[in-house]
Parts: C-alpha cells; sequence; structure tokens
C-alpha cells in the first residue's frame, strides 16, 4: 500500500479534526489479503473525507518542507487551488518576516524538542501585498511527514482586544467606586465623630448625672450603633480597595498562634457582653506562614464578630489551628449558635447580604465582615470555606498552602 495506507489516527482538538496520517513500519498487510485491503482502503476514504471536512487548514508536509497535500479549508484560507499548493515550498507561504520563526519552528519539529500543541503566530501572503495572520501549529509523524495546522488568528485577536477593553472597563468602574467611596466615607466619618464623642462625653456623665436609667441605656445604644457603623465604613473601603487591588499587603512571617492568642484575648469583653464563652486550641509547633499580619489580624476580627452574631447567650466560640496531612496550616473559628442554611452560606460571603436567622443573636458584626474575610484571605492566597446547618453551629476554615508556609513543624 501506499505510504498513507499503513495506520490513521484522529485526535479531536476542540472545534478542529487534525487527521495524522503515521506511517513507516507500522504494519504490514499481505498483497493477497483482499480484505485486509478493502477495509484499508475504507479506512483511508474515511480518513481523507474528515480531513476535507475539517474547519481548519491541515497541511501535509515532507521532510524537506514541501507541501504533499492541503485540505480544502487550507486551499480556502490560502485563496489557492490545491494543486497550485502541491509541491511548494510551505515557507514561501508566508510573509517574509515569518519565514525565520516558521523555519526555526520546523527544526525544532523535526529533531524532536518541540512540545506537542505549541503554536506560533504568522502572516500568510493571500494576494500580491495582502497579508492574513494566522497561528501555525506543527506536528511531526514518523520519519518522512510533518502536518501543518493554520487557523485564522483575527477573530482570536478580535476577542483578545475585546476581553482587555473589559477589563479595562471594569477596573476604570471599580476604581470611580472607589473614589466614591472614599469621598462619602470621610463625609460620613466627621458627623460620626462628633456623635461618638458626645455620646461618650454624656455615658461618662462629665456634665452631670444622667436623670433617667432609660436614658443611660439609650446613649449606649447611639455609641454602639456609631462603633457599628465606623466597623461598616473601615471594612467596606477594605473590600473596594482589594476589588481594584489598591489595598497594600506586606507578606511576611507571621505567627499565627500568637496572632490568634492575642485577637481572642482582644475579642472576649466582646463575647462577655453577650455571656459568649470564647475558648482556643491551638497547636503547638505550628509553622509560621507568608502573609500579612494586619490583614490576618482583620480576618480573625471579623469571623469571630460573625461568630458572635450567630450564637446567642451562653453559647460558645472555639479558635483553633492545626497543621493538616495535606500539609496545610489552617485556622479554625467554630461557634455553637443557630447555623446558616445552604441558601445563606451562598449569601454569607456577599457583600451587603445579611443573614435573617443571625440577626437577633449576639451583637452587631458589619454587614459584609465575611465577605471581607474571604477576600483578605484570597488576597494573602489563603483557601476560605465555611460549613454549617441550621441549629448545629458553624465552621469557617481558613488554610494556607504548603507554599505559604516559611518555617518546619517542629
Amino acid at each position: 500500500l501506499p505510504v498513507e495506507g499503513r495506520m490513521f489516527r484522529v485526535p479531536w482538538n476542540g472545534s478542529s479534526v487534525i487527521a495524522l496520517i503515521l506511517a513507516n513500519n507500522q504494519s504490514e498487510i499481505a498483497a493477497g489479503d483482499a480484505d485486509a485491503l478493502r477495509a484499508a482502503a475504507t479506512e483511508i476514504g474515511e480518513l481523507r473525507s474528515i480531513l476535507e471536512a475539517a474547519g481548519d487548514a491541515v497541511i501535509v508536509l515532507d521532510p524537506e518542507g514541501r507541501i504533499v497535500t492541503v485540505n480544502a479549508s487550507g486551499a480556502a484560507l490560502l485563496a489557492k487551488p490545491a494543486d497550485e499548493l502541491t509541491g511548494s515550498a510551505f515557507v514561501a507561504l508566508f510573509a517574509p518576516e515569518s519565514e525565520p520563526a516558521i523555519s526555526a519552528y520546523f527544526d525544532r519539529v523535526l529533531e524532536g524538542s518541540q512540545p506537542l500543541g505549541g503554536e506560533i503566530d504568522v502572516a500568510a501572503r493571500r494576494g500580491e501585498n495582502e497579508f492574513v495572520p494566522l497561528t501555525l501549529t506543527l506536528v511531526r509523524s514518523g520519519e518522512d511527514r510533518t502536518f501543518a495546522l493554520l487557523r485564522d488568528a483575527s477573530t482570536r485577536r478580535q476577542v483578545e482586544e475585546e476581553l482587555r477593553n473589559a477589563r479595562r472597563e471594569s477596573l476604570r468602574a471599580a476604581s470611580a467606586k472607589g473614589e466614591f467611596l472614599a469621598k462619602i466615607s470621610h463625609e460620613i466619618r466627621t458627623p460620626l465623630n462628633a456623635m461618638m464623642g458626645l455620646a461618650e462625653a454624656i455615658m461618662a456623665e462629665r456634665f452631670g448625672p444622667i436623670g433617667n436609667e432609660r436614658y443611660r441605656e439609650y446613649i449606649k445604644d447611639i455609641h454602639a450603633a456609631g462603633s457599628h457603623l465606623g466597623s461598616m465604613i473601615t471594612d467596606l473601603l477594605d473590600l473596594s480597595k482589594l476589588e481594584t487591588g489598591r489595598i497594600d499587603l506586606t507578606f511576611a512571617d507571621v505567627n499565627l498562634n500568637d496572632l490568634t492568642q492575642q485577637c481572642a484575648g482582644i475579642m472576649q469583653p466582646q463575647a462577655n457582653s453577650v455571656r459568649i464563652i470564647i475558648r482556643t486550641a491551638l497547636t503547638a509547633g505550628l509553622p509560621h506562614v507568608l502573609a500579612d499580619e494586619r490583614a490576618v489580624r482583620q480576618i480573625v476580627f471579623n469571623l469571630v464578630s460573625n461568630s458572635i452574631r450567630l450564637t446567642g447567650p451562653g453559647g460558645q466560640i472555639i479558635i483553633s489551628t492545626v497543621f493538616s496531612d495535606a500539609g496545610e496550616v489552617v485556622l479554625r473559628v467554630r461557634d455553637t449558635g443557630v447555623g446558616m442554611s445552604e441558601k445563606d452560606i451562598e449569601m454569607a460571603a456577599e457583600p451587603f447580604r445579611d443573614i435573617a436567622t443571625s440577626t437577633s443573636l449576639g451583637s452587631g458584626a458589619s454587614g459584609f465582615g465575611l465577605s471581607l474575610a474571604k477576600a483578605l484571605a484570597d488576597a494573602n492566597h489563603a483557601h476560605f470555606s465555611i460549613k454549617s446547618a441550621r441549629d448545629a453551629g458553624t465552621l469557617i476554615e481558613i488554610a494556607f498552602p504548603p507554599d505559604r508556609i516559611v518555617t518546619a513543624r517542629t
């Protein structure tokens, strides 16, 4: 049989079919075996049909880089009849500036040093002074055949340009939003600070006693609401900075155990005020992690605040650290609160989405504390996850992968 009658393989690559005709010592078919000859002829016909029907240009080259055959898509793409292309030098089809790259690519394929599936950008001739941008992929088959796959690159480049424009527009919109939020924050903080200062003066009874006990409770509520609003503004600005990539993170060696213990001590008074106990279970000899200390501290504060919010009086919050079997350093915050449904979990990491089941419990955390914690975890290359169920408490984990660990475990 002719060389192309030895063996065929047809891989599927996206919308394209590359017909590879593998030859040279693949198999021998006896000349007198009529059934084998008929089967081989049928297979050859089917593969040729697939090759002709392929949407991409497929060109078969000999070891010298001359065109042996070209399918219908190739002839149409190059705007020349197939018989006119046969026998011509493949590199001559392209613009002069593309020839050195194509020749080097072809040599690498023949030497076997070119990884399978690579491609280069080229410009093919379609007339005297007309060129079309293409991508070229070369695949070697056997000792005497190389297959060239050509695709029109103009559509791909148009899509890439549209994506770049969309990204620029998205960043421009996010930046404008960030600037707006910064201005609004400044305008809100000025009267808010005055309100907080006046509330503190009244609570301290600096200018005389409060005549009615109910007023004393009201002024405490006003101060707590002001603190909550200030916390929301800070979180909102941090979220905006993360969205636009303008937040400054300084990655350094962070002792997660020490940081967690400090945060638990700071948050304990807030938990005590609503009769919630905070416990810690820290793994001895825990490896340090490469992270931004301020961001990790904010993560712990937000997670504990969220747990206080989800947990009623008499409940517990357990903050723990572990070194997992997967080599990750994991921070866990578990509470015994009302828990969250699957819908609540989906909403929990979205800004401005409140969890309705928790509004009457604990004390206030910001409306986007969890979304900020998740965004900060992502910025520190850590994985954020929530496990919860109604009336079964909530477990939130921040897992730092092995490549963020900076000291060996002891």
